[in-house]
């Protein structure tokens, strides 16, 4: 059936906001606060800096977080890695917002995201600070009108504007002069991220408008938040185009989309082979495997062949994905009595899921073929080498092919793996 009575406006482009991917890397930041704080980031001898622990403490962290604002928005100590004018191409609306760790409590009697906000105000002269929490009054019903006014306010004393929140506004919330958002978490669902994501795209009726993402990480390797939506959109676009290869389709999707790793020289742009090799290198994919798995479609069965496996005994996993969406699909609702247990069961079997995507470069070797599929079905063949890898790895092969055919391990991003013999 044609559609007759509807036309092609062509200047509907004109409402599409270009986006820009920036990573930012907050290492040197971190070293150079603990000239001053030797024990910042420190619990019970855990010395790894997460926003997590940030959140926990605002003021315990009061000289990480202003040192990282200044040079952020306003070029001091000499971090020009972290220089958001320096690093961004072009000119922005200097209207900011930050998103910080969704679990930073933000309640009248113990308000950390208040402590973040008022330091902020205090080390930015040239900004008007606020923070959009309920616990302010502001609801997300009320939050867009509240930030409007407080832009007015700021173009009429010519300051800028940085608006921090941790999930409030990140959805219904639609305020066009807005140039740039900045993920300051560690981990997070996709979706939240996308949503998060979309307060900087918003139109302005500026056909050059370009939408800024800043991701800022402790560590840019193990950073995998725009992994999620990248990736999935290079197999959405496999499967839509009828392409053979997900690292064909991923080549596509990078052409589109621009990605900077900030240098003390500016902004560098990932070419797309250099893009792959990293998430490749640093096991990103295997979390990214992790995050969107169907764990609603395993049996419980195949729930405790997981469990039980010994991957990650074998080959340490990189790291422990966190729960994630990428679609819109719903999921069960869960029994609030049994909430707690749940989650620590499913954060379990996405931690196992991770290690065998960790490990299957060795099952694929030792077959010598090329790819996964190929090498189970050799396994299934040979008795005496199935039954040594089933004994190393705790797991039968069948039930390792489960995982694939019941979509908990993802095929077309555990093809973009090279095994190199």
């Amino acid at each position: 059936m044609k559609l007759q009575f509807f036309k092609v406006d062509p200047e509907r482009h004109r409402l599409v906001v270009d986006v820009q991917f920036y990573q930012m890397d907050l290492q040197s930041v971190v070293e150079s606060a603990r000239r001053k704080e030797p024990d910042l980031f420190n619990i019970d001898g855990d010395e790894l800096p997460s926003w997590s622990k940030f959140a926990a403490d605002p003021i315990k962290a009061k000289g990480f977080w202003v040192m990282m604002l200044q040079s952020l928005f306003e070029g001091k100590h000499n971090h020009s890695e972290i220089d958001f004018d320096y690093q961004r191409k072009g000119v922005d609306s200097g209207i900011y917002m930050m998103f910080l760790p969704g679990n930073m409590k933000s309640n009248k009697k113990d308000n950390k995201l208040e402590q973040a906000c008022e330091i902020a105000q205090q080390c930015l002269t040239n900004f008007e600070v606020t923070y959009l929490a309920n616990s302010s009054g502001v609801k997300n019903a009320t939050a867009q009108k509240k930030v409007k006014e407080l832009v007015e306010k700021a173009r009429k004393s010519g300051k800028r504007v940085l608006i921090l929140s941790t999930c409030l506004a990140q959805r219904s919330f639609s305020v066009g002069e807005i140039s740039a958002v900045f993920l300051a978490y560690d981990r997070g669902e996709s979706g939240a991220t996308i949503q998060k994501i979309s307060r900087g795209l918003t139109p302005n009726g500026d056909s050059g408008k370009i939408g800024r993402v800043v991701s800022l990480s402790f560590d840019p390797n193990r950073d995998d938040k725009l992994d999620s939506l990248i990736l999935q959109t290079a197999i959405n676009y496999k499967k839509s185009h009828g392409l053979k290869t997900t690292n064909e389709a991923l080549a596509l999707v990078l052409k589109s989309v621009d990605i900077f790793n900030c240098t003390e020289n500016g902004a560098v742009k990932i070419r797309p082979d250099q893009y792959l090799n990293e998430i490749v290198n640093y096991n990103r994919i295997s979390r990214v495997v992790g995050r969107v798995a169907h764990i609603e479609n395993l049996s419980e069965d195949l729930k405790q062949r997981i469990l039980d496996s010994n991957f990650s005994g074998f080959k340490p996993s990189s790291d422990v994905a966190e729960k994630g969406k990428v679609s819109n699909q719903k999921k069960p609702r869960k029994n609030k009595r049994m909430s707690k247990e749940s989650q620590k069961e499913e954060k379990k079997l996405r931690e196992k899921i991770v290690a065998i995507c960790d490990n299957l470069d060795v099952i694929v070797l030792c077959t010598e073929e090329h790819n996964l599929m190929d090498a189970l079905t050799y396994l299934e063949k040979d008795d005496i080498l199935r039954q040594d890898v089933e004994e190393e790895f705790g797991m039968p092969i069948a039930a390792l092919r489960s995982l694939v055919n019941e979509e908990v391990i993802n095929l077309d991003l555990i093809e973009l793996y090279k095994y190199e013999k």
